[in-house]
């Protein structure tokens, strides 16, 4: 059995986004950021989410038990180069969760998908391009000074 590695999560709220209410577990978020995240990140995402859905409010949470439920536990699940931990950098890089600031562990996490940025975007298959903008109303603008 692993050490518990309890965390506290908060909703990190986003006016764009939220307004959509695009579920994390939902069909846009499974087609454009399952193949962005993998696996192991989308799932840890949608379980973050559900439990604060669930709560409505800040929840506590051990990490550790998550991903022993996805199946990517084990003896020292938080230590550098983990499957999780490789799952919540990716989350972090790809800002779906975020450390709180001057905190302990908190980890504020995105409840609603948002749109993938704009170079996920020209990744994507056509049918999912369609869904994006169907889901969003719009195409990702290009950053400024960014080549394609």
């Amino acid at each position: 059995m692993s050490e518990p590695m309890t965390t506290l999560l908060e909703a990190w709220r986003s006016p764009t986004y939220d307004a959509y209410a695009e579920p994390v577990g939902g069909v846009y978020s499974e087609a454009a950021w399952l193949r962005r995240l993998g696996p192991s990140s989308w799932l840890i995402w949608g379980v973050l989410a559900r439990n604060l859905a669930a709560t409505r409010g800040p929840v506590a949470v051990d990490l550790a038990e998550i991903a022993a439920g996805i199946g990517i536990g084990g003896p020292n699940p938080a230590r550098p180069g983990s499957t999780l931990h490789r799952s919540l950098q990716r989350l972090r890089v790809n800002r779906l969760v975020r450390p709180a600031p001057h905190t302990g562990r908190r980890l504020l996490v995105r409840i609603y998908a948002p749109a993938v940025p704009w170079r996920a975007f020209h990744d994507l298959p056509d049918h999912v391009k369609r869904l994006h903008v169907a889901t969003f109303q719009t195409i990702p603008a290009q950053p400024a000074g960014h080549a394609f």
